[in-house]
């Protein structure tokens, strides 16, 4: 008899997610897919016959090759990391400026390849705009050498720049139709707020079962296998058990976070302490940032879960208490 676990480890191993989407989103996937990717072409065209462009696009394949890369990202992902605004619009441009540049001042192909997409990835990682696209775009500019010896750096506004815009401004008009897919990503997560119970009101513990129908109830694709959604939810948990007492004592000048979960989530920077023993504070990160606000040092200790401190990566990380 065949061991229904040694297949389902085969499937975890090639990477098969686990988390399904429901009948309506792949219905909505394709919808927006054929609109989206319509919409593309047709102003792409129109805008490359204003500007005479359209033949040398059509003569080279790797133009386009970029571009329906990312309608897959945008339109199969929309709340994806890589299928976000800034992203497409920011990688397609970086790889294309140096995509170009490569081209025009490197004569060996390859070589100009491997700078052109090496330094793309470098940019788009310190610009935190990483769009897996990009690449083929940078490639694009490098062996379409007829594209660029012809119309040189406009190829960053047609095709690069034209298609990308057009991508966003339709993802987020055809989206706009489903109230769960709402593009950019922010939008949706902004207006689906829900009834948030206080961890005070609590009566049960998360579990994985609680976590993944979440994620279900998420209904849109998200670029985290399950392993690694269960590998960060078990380092919450860990991280949860450590340093976990309120700080003895809150100095000037220094972040604080109230350990809350979601939406309920605030630090606080502290700017000054009046002799009266009021803290003056900022909010930094989380609800009402950068609203300013005054309270007791006494109620301040008892919102504070913990000291927190950006890391070299940017992130807010957990301070030991003193």
């Amino acid at each position: 008899m065949i061991n229904k676990n040694l297949f389902k480890h085969i499937y975890l191993y090639f990477g098969a997610t686990e988390l399904r989407a429901s009948k309506s989103e792949v219905v909505a996937t394709a919808l927006t897919s054929v609109v989206g990717i319509t919409c593309v072409l047709y102003f792409a065209k129109l805008i490359g016959s204003e500007i005479g462009s359209t033949a040398l696009v059509e003569q080279n394949s790797y133009v386009v090759t970029s571009i329906a890369a990312t309608a897959v990202l945008v339109f199969a992902v929309p709340h994806g990391t890589f299928s976000q605004p800034w992203p497409v619009i920011g990688g397609h441009l970086i790889s294309a400026i140096l995509g170009v540049t490569s081209a025009t001042y490197i004569e060996n192909n390859l070589l100009a390849a491997i700078v052109a997409v090496s330094l793309a990835i470098l940019l788009m990682q310190q610009l935190r705009c990483i769009h897996p696209p990009g690449g083929a775009t940078a490639l694009g500019a490098v062996f379409s050498e007829d594209v660029v010896s012809t119309i040189g750096y406009g190829y960053v506004i047609y095709p690069t720049l034209v298609s990308c815009v057009t991508i966003v401004l339709v993802a987020f008009a055809v989206n706009y139709l489903f109230n769960w897919r709402r593009y950019p990503a922010h939008l949706f997560f902004r207006n689906s707020r829900k009834t948030i119970v206080s961890p005070a009101d609590r009566k049960n513990e998360i579990t994985n079962e609680d976590f993944f129908k979440a994620l279900q109830d998420h209904d849109s694709y998200i670029d985290l296998s399950a392993d690694a959604w269960m590998d960060i939810f078990d380092k919450a948990a860990n991280h949860a058990e450590v340093d976990s007492h309120h700080p003895e004592k809150i100095q000037v000048q220094r972040f604080y976070s109230n350990g809350k979960l979601g939406i309920n989530w605030q630090i606080r920077k502290v700017l000054y302490v009046s002799k009266l023993g009021k803290v003056h504070y900022k909010v930094i990160e989380g609800m009402g940032k950068n609203e300013r606000g005054v309270c007791t040092k006494a109620n301040f200790i008892i919102w504070a879960k913990f000291e927190v401190r950006k890391n070299v990566a940017g992130l807010w990380q957990k301070l030991a208490n003193d």
